[in-house]
Formats: structure tokens, sequence, C-alpha cells
């Protein structure tokens, strides 16, 4: 297949759509979060997290590390059809027999682990999602690059979710429904997706050999494994070491730092392909302009975010969770600087070490950062709780990036852009500071209301535009050349 079969457009377009896709998937949580969290209560709503937790770690052994690899894989072949429907069947037929073991696997677990066996109705409703997953293929399509395609989709079936949701989610008791919902979303996608797969695959092709995705699958695996230690394992500790009311707390600040992380990343995500394709193509010269210019967007994104939600952290809270939740604000304040480890992760991992084929470092460097995490959670859940759990997320975020720089430090100088960070870094405290000063002097307060909430979202709002305000003007002054490009970007628009 030639690549004028499959249209594949320009970066700024896919980082446009996976925007739109980003800002969807923290609008909903915005509308749906408050509202689960205030409808189901602390306890249940633990309940969920736990069992959420469980399944996708059962989903990450049934994946295999196709999530990533598929991506590497499929985007190095995506030229020439054979090759690309022979990569894609054969990728289908590991995913299958991983994913037959594994629900083998969690109906045992269920059977014998009490605690499993208590959310037994929910673990069995999420792991819908598990056995769908093969036919997700979202690997695919995200190698092909085709971003309008998951956005869309994506959008539609999240608004059925969200109508479906305020029609049969009133009380505890329908904890049930919701979880059945929040499959729907992803289960519909994925039958949507091998359907309409055939458009670039020929499924007739024949399976060539499928014994060379082994070792790299395991590799992704292994990579995927330690990340998930992060995101999963310490809700899952906390269940068994604190109970479902902490599990709760905690929840309610990582889905606030996970809807952040989701939106200064979306630059990011869409140019893995990208540069696993320019590695392919041996365009050396495409692959370091992109990943310095990927760099400059994310660290002028992630900073002034990161350290506006950390000053913020109670109002958010407040607003999006309730009162009952209002212990969750000193965990998210910790938590909140992982929005910029994530970044440059994000692009020495998946932007540089994996599309360079060095895969193994990159998972040595989050294995590494994994065990530190889970021998951290040991010490200290049990005396701090959720903010114990957010502290050792913290520290091995931190020490894996420090490993990953130590991998990458040739490329640290065309990745680094100093200009754009110093400025984002003083425009960041300028901002900071300025509303800090308008808080003390209590100009919100003359906006006064009778629920936390609404007060809470006053003060986000009229702070939340000063920090934008003084943020923007900031780094207009001092002539950044980010904030130039995308000023001139604004202006052609207007003039078109």
């Amino acid at each position: 297949m030639k690549e004028k079969n499959i249209k594949i457009k320009s970066i700024s377009h896919n980082a446009i759509m996976n925007g739109i896709l980003s800002l969807s998937t923290i609008v909903f949580p915005l509308i749906t979060f408050p509202y689960v969290c205030r409808t189901i209560g602390v306890e249940v709503n633990g309940r969920l997290a736990f069992s959420n937790s469980v399944i996708t770690y059962f989903s990450m052994f049934a994946t295999l590390g196709l999530t990533t690899y598929g991506i590497k894989a499929c985007a190095r072949v995506r030229d020439e059809k054979k090759k690309l429907s022979s990569t894609v069947k054969e990728l289908l037929y590991i995913n299958l027999f991983t994913t037959l073991i594994t629900i083998v696997a969690l109906i045992v677990s269920i059977l014998t682990i009490d605690e499993f066996n208590r959310n037994a109705v929910f673990l069995l409703i999420y792991s819908i999602n598990m056995i769908l997953s093969v036919a997700g293929l979202n690997w695919f399509f995200t190698a092909l690059e085709q971003y309008d395609y998951i956005t869309i989709r994506s959008i539609i079936f999240k608004l059925i979710s969200l109508v479906l949701m305020f029609i049969f989610v009133h009380s505890p008791k329908d904890s049930y429904i919701y979880a059945c919902i929040t499959v729907f979303a992803n289960a519909g996608s994925n039958i949507c997706n091998i359907l309409y797969s055939r458009k670039f695959i020929d499924y007739r092709t024949k399976v060539e050999n499928i014994k060379r995705h082994i070792k790299p699958t395991l590799t992704f695996f292994a990579t995927t494994l330690a990340s998930n230690i992060y995101s999963n394992l310490d809700t899952i500790m906390l269940g068994f070491i604190k109970g479902d009311h902490e599990v709760g707390i905690y929840f309610a600040a990582t889905k606030i730092k996970v809807v952040l992380i989701t939106l200064v990343v979306s630059v990011g995500n869409v140019l893995m392909p990208r540069m696993s394709y320019y590695v392919a193509k041996k365009d050396k010269e495409s692959f370091n302009k992109t990943l310095k210019k990927s760099y400059a967007y994310l660290i002028s994104l992630a900073l002034p975010v990161a350290v506006f939600f950390m000053i913020m952290a109670k109002s958010s809270v407040l607003l999006l969770s309730g009162e009952d939740y209002a212990a969750a604000a000193i965990p998210m304040v910790v938590l909140m600087p992982i929005l910029v480890t994530t970044c440059i992760s994000n692009i020495t991992g998946l932007q540089i070490l994996i599309p360079l084929g060095k895969e193994k470092k990159y998972m040595i460097a989050v294995m590494i950062g994994a065990l530190v995490d889970l021998i951290l959670n040991f010490i200290l859940m049990k005396p701090f709780g959720a903010v114990g759990a957010a502290i050792a997320t913290l520290i091995a975020e931190c020490l894996q990036l420090a490993i990953q720089f130590i991998y990458t430090k040739k490329y640290l100088k065309k990745l680094f852009h100093f200009e754009v960070t110093i400025k984002a870094v003083i425009a960041t405290a300028i901002s900071a500071l300025t509303i800090l000063i308008v808080s003390k002097l209590g100009f919100c307060k003359v906006f006064s209301f009778n629920t936390v909430e609404k007060q809470s979202f006053v003060e986000l709002v009229i702070l939340g535009a000063i920090f934008v305000i003084c943020y923007i003007a900031s780094m207009s002054i001092m002539k950044c050349s980010i904030m130039k490009d995308e000023l001139n970007r604004v202006k052609k628009m207007l003039k078109f």
C-alpha cells in the first residue's frame, strides 16, 4: 500500500484532533465525576476504583505490551498493505491467546481471594472491557494517525454514556448500572474499530511470522507492568491496607491528576508513530526538529498547569468531588509535579527511546521506578494513607525520569529548549504570585455563595482567568518563541 492510500494528516492537525479528544476526556469527567461522587458515595466509589484498577492489571496481561508495541510495529509498515495486514493479524492472534489465559486467571482469583470475591460483580462487569479489547485495535489506528476517526468515535460513545448515566444512576444502589454504562462506552468503540479496520486491512492475508513479535512484546509488557504500578497498584494496595474510604479519597486526587495529564500530553502522544516513521525512513533532521518543538510545547503547558492546580487543589477537589472528599486536597498537591515529570518522560521515553529501538533501556528505567514505588507504598501507606501513596508515586516518577535522562543524555542538548524553559518558569512564577496576592486580598469572597461547590467554581474561574492572562502576557512580553508562533498562527486563521 502506498502512503497516499492512507491519508496521513499533518502533526498540527493530529495534535488539534488529539487535543479535542483530550478535551473531551477532561470535559466529560468534569460532568460525570462530581455527579457520581455525590450519588454513590465515598465507599462505593472506592469499591469501583478498586475493581477497575484490578481489571486494569488483568487487561495489561491480556494485551501483553501491544498497546505500545503495536503502534511502533504498524507505523513502520503502514506504507505496505500486505505487511501491515499480516502484522495486525499476527498481533491479534497473540492478543486473543493471552486474553483467554487472563480470563481463566481472573475467574480463579475471584474464587480464591476474599477481597476480589466481595467485589465479584464489579470485576466481572469491568472484565467485559478486557475481553472486547481484542477487537479494539486502538494501537493500529494510532499507528496510522487516524485521529479524526478516533476522536469522533470516542466523543459519540461518551455522549451516549453521559445520557445513560443521568437517566439510570441516582443512588448507591445503581452502582452496578453505572459500571455497565462505563463498560458500554469502551465496548461500543471496540466493536466499531474492528469493523472500520477492514478499510485498511485485508484479513485474508496470510500470517508470516508470529514469533518475531514475542520478544519485543514481552519487553513492552514489562514496561507497561511497571508503568501501571504508578497508576493502579497504589489504589489496590491502599484498598487492602486502609480500606474503601481511603481509596475513595485517593481516587479523587488521582482522577484530577489523570485528567490534567491527558490534557498536557495530548501533543506528545500523537508524535510516537510519527517519530517511529522518521526513524524507519532515517530522517534525522525531521526527528530532531520535531523533538525540540515537542519539548517546547509540553514544558510551556505542563509547568503552569501543575503550579496553578497545586495552588487551587482545595477548590478543585471541593468543586469536583464535594466536601466528603476534602481530604484529597493534600494528595493532589503532592501529585501535581508529576505533570511536569510525565511530560518530559513522555519525550525521553515515548519519543526517543522507543522509536530508536531502545525499549529495554526504557523498561529498566520504568521498572526501577516501579520497584521503588512498591517499596515506598508498603512503608508510607499505613501511617499516611492516601498522602503516603502520593509521596511514593512522586518519588518513583522522579527517579525513573532521572534514569531516562542518563540513557538519553546525548539527545538532551537537541531536546532541551533553554529559552522556552526559563521564560516558562518566570511567567509561571509571576502568574502564581499574582493569584496568591489576589486570593489573600479576598477578592473572590466578594462573590459569596451558599455552597462550597459554587464558591469553589467562582474561585477557579476568576483566579484561573487571571493566571492565564498573566502567563500569556508575561510570555508575550518576554517574546517567547512558542508564544510568537501561536500568535502568528491565530493571526493567519483570523485572516483566513
